[in-house]
C-alpha cells in the first residue's frame, strides 16, 4: 500500500477565492466553489489554478444603479465599498471599483457615458453645508 496521500498527488493545485468558501459542489472532474463574498467560481479538480468567476453580485444593499445616456447594455451599481459595471444584456460584472471605508450612495454617468460620478454620505453633507453659506 502507498502513502495516504498518493490518491490526491495528482490534485495538488491550489485556488484562491474571495472571502470564505461556504459551499463545494463536486461533478466528476468539474467542482463549483461559492464563497461569503457573493461569488462562484468553476474550476476543475486538476487545474484548481485556473479557476474562472461565473457569477458575482454585491454583498450587501444595491443603493443606486444608473444607465448611460441613450445606451443601456451597460449599467452601474453601487453599495457598501464598491460600484460595479455591469453587462445588462449578460447580466455580467465587467468592472468593479474598491471604495474602501466608504459607502456609495449614488452613482450617475456622465452625459458622454465615459466618466461615473459617485456620491457618498460625507460628500453630499460637504455639499449641503457650501450651498448654505
Amino acid at each position: 500500500m502507498g502513502e495516504p496521500f498518493e490518491v490526491f498527488e495528482e490534485y495538488a493545485s491550489t485556488m484562491c477565492a474571495r472571502g470564505q468558501v461556504t459551499t463545494l459542489m463536486l461533478t466528476g472532474e468539474d467542482v463549483l466553489v461559492g464563497s461569503t463574498m457573493n461569488e462562484i467560481y468553476a474550476t476543475t479538480l486538476g487545474a484548481l489554478d485556473s479557476s474562472k468567476m461565473l457569477m458575482s453580485a454585491h454583498t450587501s444593499v444595491v443603493n443606486d444603479i444608473a444607465f448611460p445616456c441613450c445606451f443601456s447594455q451597460v449599467f452601474a451599481s453601487c453599495n457598501f465599498e464598491d460600484i460595479r459595471v455591469w453587462n445588462s444584456g449578460a447580466m455580467r460584472e465587467l468592472i468593479r471599483i474598491n471604495v474602501a471605508n466608504m459607502t456609495c450612495h449614488a452613482v450617475i454617468f456622465s452625459h458622454d457615458g465615459k466618466t461615473i460620478i459617485s456620491g457618498t454620505y460625507i460628500v453630499f453633507c460637504l455639499l449641503a453645508v457650501a450651498f448654505f453659506i
